[in-house]
């Protein structure tokens, strides 16, 4: 029985709603109209903007900092940028070479994320083609010179140049074990096929020198941010084509949210009338 009736009350509900599409006809049409004006609203606001803006994603991988912090600071970078761009104050200006105010002009977004495959990716907008690449180097060149980012340099630098000491101090050890001296195996790169065979502790010789080398190209070539662009291409995105997809679903919103004040100015009517 209870089935029979909510199967009532809910055909009762529909044949309710296609009562009001007909009745309130109207009223549904001027919702509609309103959530499309409410749609709209980016477009007048917009509207001296240029209709299409470029967009390019790079990817950045950071050999030291943590991702969250990476991202945090970028993004800041980008508030700081638009800060800029939307001042008249020329002394604001950023020293980096290429950033003028003109191309500052022409920023809309800059958004750092993790993706899921845990590289961090910067998203930026500009009107105008020219000025993503040089404002993707003054978000490097900004970053880099973030006090957080230069002491966390420092201090893997000076990790590495303690590891690199340990390193030639276990060499120079196992060569004297051996009675070579330090400069015959300077001189004398042959030295290496001799030592290949023999251990010092739990490292083997040639493992000492692989390590060596590979801690001095680590100084000489490693940077705490790596900046890789993707090799995505430039994005042109018409703004007024996601504009209109916005207006109208807006419009379908306003038109649905027509339909349950409606049901429900209906409902209390009845209600009303079975009170009296």
């Amino acid at each position: 029985m209870t089935n029979t009736e909510n199967e009532i009350d809910l055909l009762k509900l529909f044949a309710d709603s296609i009562y009001i599409l007909k009745k309130k006809k109207k009223l549904l049409i001027a919702f509609f109209f309103i959530g499309v004006l409410l749609g709209t609203y980016d477009l007048i606001k917009n509207f001296k903007q240029p209709r299409y803006y470029y967009l390019k994603t790079y990817t950045v991988q950071s050999n030291q900092i943590p991702n969250d912090m990476m991202v945090e600071i970028i993004n800041s970078v980008g508030l700081k940028l638009k800060h800029i761009s939307s001042s008249l104050n020329s002394e604001i200006l950023p020293n980096e070479p290429g950033l003028s105010q003109n191309i500052l002009n022409d920023l809309r977004v800059i958004k750092a994320e993790i993706k899921p495959s845990n590289l961090i990716e910067i998203r930026i907008e500009a009107n105008n083609k020219e000025a993503v690449d040089s404002i993707i180097k003054g978000v490097e060149h900004y970053v880099i010179i973030n006090e957080y980012v230069k002491r966390r340099e420092i201090f893997a630098r000076s990790q590495k140049q303690k590891l690199l000491e340990v390193v030639d101090n276990l060499i120079e050890e196992a060569i004297d074990k051996k009675n070579l001296g330090k400069g015959y195996y300077e001189s004398n790169a042959s030295l290496i096929k001799l030592l290949t065979n023999g251990k010092f502790g739990n490292w083997s010789y040639i493992e000492l020198f692989e390590q060596k080398q590979k801690i001095e190209k680590e100084l000489a070539f490693s940077k705490e941010l790596d900046f890789v662009i993707t090799s995505n291409p430039y994005e042109v995105v018409d703004i007024y084509t996601g504009m209109f997809k916005k207006a109208i679903g807006f419009g379908f919103l306003g038109m649905f949210l027509g339909v349950l004040i409606s049901l429900f100015l209906n409902l209390y009517q009845k209600a009303k009338k079975l009170i009296a």
